[in-house]
Order: C-alpha cells, then sequence, then structure tokens
C-alpha cells in the first residue's frame, strides 16, 4: 500500500436489505423531480456515524484500524429505525439534502460516542479530533439538490412530502459498522468500504 497516499474517510452503517428496499421505493416517489436531484445509488446509502478527515494518510487509517478491531464485539448495539423523511436540515434557507431521520436512542449516541474517542484517542494530526456528534443528526441522504433549484419547487417537494403515506418504516439491527472512502466527483460522492468491525 502507498503509505503516501490520502483518503477522505469516515465510519458509517449500511442499511440492510429490506431497510434499502424501503428508501429504494422512497425515492422512486421524486421520479418527476429527477431535473432537480442527484439521487444517492442505492448500494451507497449508509449512516454516518464520524467524519474523519478530508486527508488521511494510509499510516493513520491503519492505526485506526488496528485500534477499532481491538475493540470489535464491544461496541454499543443500536436498533436503527427510520422516522420521517426530511428536505433540509432546520438552519437552511435552502435546501440541500433529502434525507431520513433516524430514531435516537442510546445505543446509537454511545456507539457514536465510542468511535469518536477511539478515532480521538489516537492524537494524529489527520483525523479530526474535535467534537461533533453533540450536534449531529443520525441521517440517510437520498438525494442531493442540483444547483438553481428554486424556493417554489423546494416548497413543491416539501408538500409532496407531507401528501405521501410511504408507509410502515423499516427497524434494523446492524451486526457491524465500516471504515469508508470517499470520492467527490460532480455529482456528489462515490464510497468504497474499506473495512468492517463487529459491533
Amino acid at each position: 500500500m502507498d503509505q503516501s497516499q490520502h483518503n477522505r474517510l469516515f465510519i458509517a452503517i449500511f442499511p440492510d436489505e429490506n431497510m434499502r428496499s424501503y428508501l429504494r421505493d422512497s425515492i422512486r416517489t421524486f421520479s418527476k423531480d429527477a431535473r432537480n436531484f442527484n439521487f444517492v445509488p442505492i448500494d451507497q446509502l449508509h449512516l454516518t456515524l464520524e467524519f474523519l478527515g478530508n486527508s488521511v494518510s494510509n499510516d493513520s487509517l491503519d492505526l485506526l484500524t488496528e485500534a477499532l478491531q481491538q475493540q470489535s464485539g464491544n461496541f454499543a448495539k443500536p436498533k436503527l429505525t427510520l422516522s420521517t423523511l426530511n428536505f433540509g436540515f432546520p438552519s437552511q434557507n435552502m435546501p440541500s439534502l433529502l434525507f431520513w431521520d433516524i430514531v435516537e436512542n442510546k445505543e446509537l449516541k454511545d456507539l457514536t460516542t465510542q468511535v469518536h474517542d477511539i478515532a480521538r484517542s489516537l492524537n494524529v494530526e489527520d483525523i479530526k479530533r474535535y467534537k461533533d456528534h453533540a450536534k449531529l443528526i443520525h441521517h440517510i441522504t437520498i438525494a442531493r439538490t442540483k444547483r438553481g433549484m428554486s424556493r417554489a419547487q423546494s416548497r413543491a417537494i416539501k408538500a409532496k412530502i407531507e401528501q405521501t403515506n410511504f408507509g410502515e418504516v423499516p427497524s434494523f439491527e446492524p451486526q457491524h459498522f465500516s471504515l469508508v472512502a470517499s470520492t467527490l466527483n460532480a455529482k456528489g460522492s462515490t464510497y468504497k468500504e474499506i473495512q468492517r468491525i463487529a459491533l
């Protein structure tokens, strides 16, 4: 492995097949609005637990992987349940994401804290150390807006969400989380799973 290489990395949980099918159906609801969105490919849908940094070296990645594997099987084990579909975060004047909230629970908060503390304990400069999970909204993004989306179009999307019955939301209990590399491109990002860590 080229140790001079740097990586844009995060820690995430990928949904199971049942939840992916539900998310796929919710994406199809907006098929007529495709001119306004870049939809996330089904196999790329995920819940982010911790963003690690834009330029993490392979040396630091190896240290982190080893530290996480040492705790394999000893992490909090959350049950993940979709909550509501949202267009934009509360603080946004112009929404940029279409996403499903995840129901917050103690185990999910504990897992997020655990992975952050392990990453922070390495004390390496290229893995971010500041704490952002206190304000983190756990969610799964299904689409990002394209440039030029008008306020009227945004209102129409929000109205469609309010008028749509998405049916009973699914839950699942993950058995592992993943270290993931992200590559930015014109349509957003593509993701590659590097390592799985058992909960």
